[in-house]
């Protein structure tokens, strides 16, 4: 062996279960859909993902100071680089069926992208909502995107999340008043858990325990323009 395992990151384990579990719900504004059993080996993946270095993201002082909120990313860009779920066209086979949508109208973005997460008491979540926002779209091109949103932590105290709000005067900023916000739904955390939506709906993490105060909380996103 002339590299060790170790050190190279092995793409071919983020391979779609074969016992998804998918569940569709109106939530009001929009549908959303809960596919549990995501990944066929959830430990292949995070020890893939452990490989990725972290880079911190906001320009603001106070990162890893008050908050850490940094992004670990990976890019297939040639040949053999690709992730399964790109070329094996599982991952729009699967949003196809769920949106009822041509699936050759489906794309699905080449990078593996992974948001990472921890406060401490001095980020005031009690009287706030972190980082409410849409997604840019990916692809200018297209007529729409969603996202989906992968649960990568062992486990999740109650509560633990993601929330869809009401927020008729949208803003970009780091922290929310909570009554500036109002809260559409909440899906609990659970490991290997996805999440599809509209990237256009306001959402945001939801972090009202002391969980991750003590861990790193990593979601996967993957984006899905429409055309």
């Amino acid at each position: 062996m002339i590299i060790s395992k170790e050190y190279i990151f092995d793409n071919n384990v983020f391979q779609l279960s074969d016992s998804l579990e998918v569940e569709t719900k109106d939530i009001g504004i929009a549908n959303i859909t809960i596919i549990d059993n995501f990944y066929k080996n959830i430990e292949e993946v995070l020890n893939e993902i452990e490989k990725l270095p972290m880079t911190l993201i906001y320009d603001e002082s106070d990162n890893n100071k008050n908050y850490f909120d940094a992004r670990k990313s990976y890019c297939s860009n040639m040949n053999g680089t690709e992730i399964p779920y790109q070329y094996n066209n599982q991952l729009k086979k699967l949003v196809s069926q769920i949106i009822e949508y041509p699936s050759n109208l489906i794309g699905v973005n080449k990078n593996i992208l992974v948001n990472c997460f921890k406060f401490t008491d001095k980020l005031d979540l009690q009287n706030n909502y972190y980082t409410i926002h849409v997604d840019s779209f990916i692809d200018r091109k297209s007529k729409g995107q969603l996202a989906i949103v992968i649960f990568l932590n062992e486990n999740y105290e109650e509560g633990e999340g993601i929330n869809f709000y009401e927020y008729k005067n949208y803003q970009d900023t780091l922290l929310t008043p909570k009554d500036c916000a109002t809260i559409i739904h909440s899906v609990q955390g659970k490991s290997n858990r996805a999440v599809l939506f509209d990237s256009q709906m306001p959402h945001g993490q939801y972090t009202p325990t002391s969980q991750f105060k003590k861990e790193i909380r990593q979601t996967q996103v993957i984006f899905i323009p429409t055309y």
